[in-house]
């Protein structure tokens, strides 16, 4: 994004205040003293990624991990019997 105007640092805080996702009071202060339109946002998102679907992730990922490397070793001891 190419910036075109006056480098002030009233622009360049707007400018990178509008370009965060999550912005700090820093950004609000700046709004409310410039009259800039905004909404404040007052409930913060609930993260849908609770500790136990985590540990729940990680558990089945390490149970599919040692499948396959079970799967691998019957299937490389088949191969080693069947070379002899």
């Amino acid at each position: 994004m190419t910036f075109r105007g006056d480098l002030t640092p009233e622009n360049i805080l707007e400018a990178i205040c509008a370009s965060l996702a999550d912005k700090p009071d820093v950004c609000f202060k700046f709004y409310e003293e410039e009259g800039i339109a905004f909404t404040r946002p007052e409930a913060l998102q609930v993260n849908p990624v609770t500790t136990e679907l985590l540990v729940f992730v990680v558990i089945v990922l390490v149970l599919v991990n040692l499948a396959l490397i079970y799967a691998y070793r019957q299937c490389a001891k088949k191969e080693m019997e069947q070379d002899m």
